[in-house]
């Protein structure tokens, strides 16, 4: 019949929808912000629920229309089954509308929360940043004040080593002076010794 060839046309329409591939995960993760992807699934979500609604009522019209084509036609069994059967579907769509309202509202009542879940997230992310970066910055001015601190230690320990070098230098020249008067003081006094007996016999001569 034309009505199940047009619901079957939709059912492969439906298909061909489902099938269609977008942006992988990892694609729209990397695109998009969080804020967008969260919204971006509760919309998918959202039209996947719908069309399987639909789908479960093709599928009942489908069925329901095979049964027809087979069954022998009897005009009052016929209506009352399809009176029947209406209200049969009538009751399953308001039972699937309500469970998909339902589904949607639990959804739409969870975002708020996943959305102040993920600020918080991010803010915790920011403030861990901050803190490595500002942990960076005190490691690296640390190891720079003891860079400094060795650079200044070894420069003083090179400067007090040429100063006791110098001094060094300086006592063998005072050692080498103080021998050298020695010495003279020595030769001074044998001078003045000599000087003195020559002066002896002098005087002695004078006084006869």
């Amino acid at each position: 019949m034309a009505a199940a060839g047009a619901a079957r046309e939709l059912l492969a329409r439906l298909d061909e929808a489902l099938a269609f591939e977008g942006p992988t995960r990892e694609e729209l993760e990397a695109e998009l912000p969080a804020k967008v992807l969260v919204e971006h699934a509760v919309d998918t979500r959202k039209k996947q629920k719908w069309m399987c609604s639909q789908l479960h009522v093709v599928k009942f019209l489908l069925e329901f229309l095979d049964q027809r084509d087979s069954a022998p036609f009897d005009q009052k069994t016929t209506e009352a089954a399809v009176r029947n059967e209406m209200v049969q579907a009538k009751q399953q769509w308001k039972l699937l509308k309500v469970g998909y309202q339902q589904r949607v509202e639990a959804i739409e009542g969870a975002v708020p929360h996943v959305l102040a879940q993920l600020e918080k997230g991010q803010h915790l992310a920011q403030r861990l940043k901050e803190a490595l970066a500002q942990y960076e910055a005190q490691r690296h001015e640390a190891e720079k004040k003891a860079r400094d601190a060795r650079e200044r230690r070894q420069k003083e320990q090179e400067q007090l080593e040429e100063r006791q070098r110098q001094l060094e230098v300086q006592m063998a020249e005072l050692r080498s002076r103080v021998q050298a008067q020695r010495q003279e003081l020595h030769r001074l006094q044998g001078e003045l010794q000599s000087q003195e007996s020559v002066a002896s016999g002098w005087r002695e001569k004078v006084e006869r």
